[in-house]
């Protein structure tokens, strides 16, 4: 618990557990070295094997079969007849929130949770939402969209973080600062100068973020 106390063993019946993913919508994916389960938090087994689960998030989660990646449902059930070359994940081995970024052929498509193209607008590489505007990038450059697929901040970056708590890390150049975005102007402005060698976006919780600074990692917290 968030105490650090320990509340739950997860140790589902046959399985010699490897690794455990996140907890997020009541099931958590439980990896015994060669496959993947989709369990709940008393160890029950709800689906698998898999060779891949990814953390199944708002009941959304993708898993891999070959070469193929397909979209679940917190029961483990395909909710899609579409596949995939390749899903975006996050740190967290999330692939969906406010969407997925799925490959279609050699480019990234944002999608709904049916596998339908919210958009046909095609991108090189992408960063899922976390809260407001996604990342995306497209000839070499990096700008934004929102969760409809509009474009938002034009690409002008060289690499760049999803916005959260209203910031975005961005690079110019060979530096990381953060911008944040008027929607009533239509405008990004930027909010801390470029100056970092690396750099996160801030956590939606905590409102912290890391930052690397003279080869030193640094937290940077908003008080904003």
């Amino acid at each position: 618990n968030k105490e650090g106390r320990k509340k739950y063993v997860v140790s589902p019946e046959g399985i010699s557990v490897k690794e455990l993913g996140f907890y997020s919508s009541k099931v958590l994916s439980v990896f015994d070295g060669e496959k993947y389960y989709l369990c709940d938090i008393n160890s029950n087994i709800i689906a698998g094997p898999f060779e891949y689960l990814s953390t199944i998030n708002n009941n959304i989660g993708v898993i891999k079969e070959g070469d193929n990646w397909k979209i679940i449902n917190e029961k483990g059930e395909q909710i899609s007849n579409q596949t995939f070359s390749n899903i975006v994940l996050d740190s967290k081995k999330i692939a969906y929130r406010n969407g997925l970024f799925a490959e279609i052929g050699d480019k990234y498509y944002l999608i709904n949770e049916n596998g339908e193209k919210i958009t046909e607008t095609a991108y090189d590489d992408a960063k899922l939402f976390v809260d407001g505007f996604a990342a995306v990038k497209s000839n070499g450059k990096w700008g934004f969209i929102d969760k409809n697929g509009n474009l938002v901040i034009d690409f002008e970056y060289h690499d760049a973080q999803s916005f959260s708590n209203g910031f975005a890390a961005v690079k110019m150049n060979d530096k990381w600062g953060y911008i944040t975005y008027s929607e009533k102007d239509k405008i990004d402005n930027v909010a801390i100068d470029y100056q970092f060698e690396d750099a996160v976006g801030f956590s939606t919780t905590s409102r912290v973020s890391i930052v690397k600074l003279n080869n030193q990692w640094k937290l940077l917290k908003l008080y904003v």
